[in-house]
C-alpha cells in the first residue's frame, strides 16, 4: 500500500463539466467500441472479467470490506471503476503513464452501490494511454469531499499481450 500524494489528490474528482454523461442501466454490451470522445459512461452492471481479450488487472480499496474496485484491460485501454458497497462512500481513482514528465492521466469517480464508470482509448485524448508504458493507478474512497480513505496504488504495464507489474 502506498499513500496518495497531495499533488495526486488535486487531480481526482468528478467528470469535467464539459463531459457528457451517458447512463446505461443495462450495462455495456459492445467491448470493441466506445462512446464518443468526452463521454463518461455510468452503468449499473460491471464488465465481466473476461469481457476483453488479453491481460486484466484489478485492485480494491484497502478497507476491510472493500467499497471500491478498479479494473484495467490494456487491450483498448479500458478502465472501469465501481462502487461495490452501500457504505455512503464514493469510489475515486486516477491513472496515467508513469513517465516522470508531469501528470497526463485522468480521474474517475462514481458513487452508489453497484454503479460503475468506464473509459476507453477509443474516446481519444488522455484516455488513449501509451503502449508499453507503466501506468500508475490510485484508488480510494471519500465521503462528502472529506479526506481520501482506504487508498491503494499500483503500477501496471500497458501491454496488450503480457501482464506484468512495473
Amino acid at each position: 500500500m502506498a499513500a496518495v500524494s497531495a499533488a495526486s489528490l488535486v487531480l481526482l474528482g468528478a467528470p469535467a463539466a464539459s463531459a457528457d454523461v451517458m447512463t446505461d442501466t443495462a450495462g455495456p454490451r459492445d467491448t470493441a467500441s466506445g462512446p464518443p470522445a468526452g463521454t463518461t459512461v455510468v452503468t449499473d452492471r460491471a464488465l465481466a472479467a473476461d469481457a476483453i481479450a488479453g491481460p486484466h488487472y484489478w485492485m480494491y480499496t484497502d478497507d476491510d470490506n472493500p467499497g471500491g474496485r478498479i479494473d484495467f484491460w490494456p487491450n483498448g485501454d479500458v478502465v472501469e471503476l465501481c462502487d461495490i458497497q452501500a457504505d455512503g462512500y464514493a469510489a475515486y481513482a486516477s491513472l496515467g503513464p508513469n513517465s516522470g514528465s508531469g501528470w497526463v492521466g485522468y480521474s474517475l469517480s462514481v458513487g452508489g452501490n453497484g454503479k460503475c464508470v468506464i473509459h476507453r482509448a477509443s474516446q481519444g485524448g488522455h484516455y488513449d494511454l501509451p503502449e508499453e508504458a507503466c501506468v500508475a493507478v490510485f484508488i480510494f474512497l471519500d465521503k462528502n469531499g472529506g479526506f481520501p480513505q482506504f487508498t491503494d496504488s499500483a503500477a501496471w504495464i500497458n501491454d496488450n499481450d503480457v501482464k506484468a507489474n512495473c
